[in-house]
């Protein structure tokens, strides 16, 4: 920083190869191609395509095809070590 208007560098976060940030997330694989289903998206109030970029420890990381809303479609089925 050299002057009081200048801003910090943002510190460095996991993200995809490209250089997209991605803050507060653990990513477990990125897909080599996007997994897509139908989906209830809140936003649209119906059942849209949902594409999923990215494998998380909890689900699958993507969005609504229709209206680009983000986030993580937990996994409905997991198994614990008994």
């Amino acid at each position: 920083m050299n002057s009081p208007t200048d801003s910090p560098e943002l510190p460095r976060s996991v993200g995809p190869e490209d250089g997209t940030p991605m803050r507060g997330l653990a990513v477990l694989h990125p897909l080599n191609q996007p997994v897509e289903f139908m989906r209830f998206c809140p936003h649209c109030q119906e059942e849209t395509r949902f594409i999923a970029q990215i494998e998380m420890l909890n689900g699958l990381w993507g969005c609504c095809a229709n209206c680009g809303d983000e986030r993580v479609v937990p996994y409905t089925r997991t198994m614990e070590a008994a």
